[in-house]
């Protein structure tokens, strides 16, 4: 088996590709009927324009608000978008946003290209405070029971106090892709570095616990189980488990880069896509049930639904419901590459953005599942916590 030992793939590499359907693109295709889906139409709600590529996750607020980001050439937008797909309030952040946005109370956190880490209101989106880095900011935030934000950036991992200030940073040769996961005790922050390990680091001072050397920069973001197992996509092409001190669990092969990040179901299954194109459903003992092919690189996190169904994006633009069998139960096609990953709201409406500029509304058929981990960032806040609410 050839495993290629390297980062995945960058978000420049992925081009807008032709997204045309005799004539149409694929989304405007959706109007059509397809052969074994029936006719996709009905999966679509409705589509909000971000006027720029999109690989920020969604938040959603308890009242089904919905806030994501977007990227422009130059410049970004903040959006917070009511459940009907109007816009409640918009604002520029003057950078592309380029994480998945924080959801607490009052605030919500979030990466910019330019390296710089912002802290905004919720209610309105004005500024409460900006962290300065090296750009750009690719990995999503953490937020701790206290406040603490832990986020990636382009030299390390920083801990940033509430009112946006370093607490700590751990610097690393490389940028940070991988996003943090804090324990249910709030007492570790695990992360792949942007240079050549995994790590779990003490939360309240940034003092390493224990690392497993990988070789390659770590891209894929942990997810930690109701027993503490953390799992992780490695550049070896493997999916990793950890027991909370540092000792392998398992591990198993894939067939190339496993970028994407893992998501967790109802009974353990460890759902994680890979650059070999197709979405791996792992057992807890660490064998492989199934893997479902999507036709390119898997980068997009999984989002379980209290049924078993498990959607995932694909680079070929098409986002997939996959049932807890391993079976397409539909597609959906989007213009151009999903990179963002999905959220499920209570009514069982699934958010998912593409690199054609769009929000995407799909008609679900549960809400999110009750697991340890079951999207990215664990809940629909997507505050990284493993002990936060769903």
């Amino acid at each position: 088996m050839a495993v290629v030992a390297a980062c995945g793939p960058a978000l420049d590499d992925f081009q807008p590709f032709d997204s045309t359907v005799d004539g149409a693109t694929q989304a405007d295709a959706a109007e059509d009927d397809d052969a074994d889906n029936g006719p996709v139409a009905t999966r679509l709600r409705w589509s909000f324009e971000l006027g720029g590529r999109v690989t920020s996750s969604p938040a959603i607020g308890a009242d089904g608000t919905i806030y994501i980001g977007s990227e422009l050439t130059t410049s970004g937008q903040l959006y917070a978008i009511t459940p009907d797909g109007d816009e409640d309030w918009s604002v520029d952040v003057y950078a592309p946003v380029t994480t998945a946005i924080a959801l607490t109370a009052v605030r919500l956190y979030f990466g910019c290209a330019d390296g710089s880490v912002r802290a905004v209101s919720r209610a309105d989106g004005g500024a409460i405070w900006s962290y300065p880095s090296v750009p750009p900011v690719l990995s999503s935030p953490a937020v701790g029971a206290d406040g603490t934000v832990y986020i990636g950036t382009g030299n390390g991992m920083h801990a940033i106090t509430p009112d946006g200030k370093e607490k700590w940073a751990r610097q690393s040769l490389w940028q940070q892709h991988s996003s943090p996961a804090i324990s249910a005790d709030g007492s570790t922050v695990y992360y792949g570095d942007g240079t050549d390990g995994f790590f779990a680091v003490d939360a309240q001072n940034g003092t390493l616990e224990w690392r497993d050397d990988t070789g390659a920069p770590v891209v894929s973001s942990p997810a930690i189980a109701d027993d503490g197992t953390v799992v992780v996509g490695l550049p070896n092409g493997h999916i990793r488990a950890y027991s909370p001190d540092g000792g392998e669990r398992w591990s198993v092969p894939t067939l190339n880069v496993v970028g994407a990040s893992p998501a967790i179901g109802m009974d353990g299954t460890v759902y994680n896509g890979s650059d070999d194109t197709f979405l791996h459903a792992i057992r807890t003992s660490g064998t492989t049930q199934w893997k479902f092919p999507t036709g390119a690189e898997v980068i997009s996190t999984p989002a379980v639904a209290a049924d078993g169904t498990v959607y995932v994006g694909s680079a070929n633009g098409t986002f997939y419901a996959v049932t807890s069998g391993g079976q397409k139960a539909w597609e959906f096609p989007t213009g151009d590459v999903i990179y963002a990953s999905p959220a499920i709201a209570a009514d069982g409406t699934v958010y998912v953005g593409s690199f054609d500029g769009k929000l995407y509304a799909l008609n679900g058929t549960s809400p999110m599942a009750a697991s340890a981990w079951p999207k990215f960032r664990r809940s629909t806040t997507n505050t990284g916590h493993a002990s936060s609410s769903r």
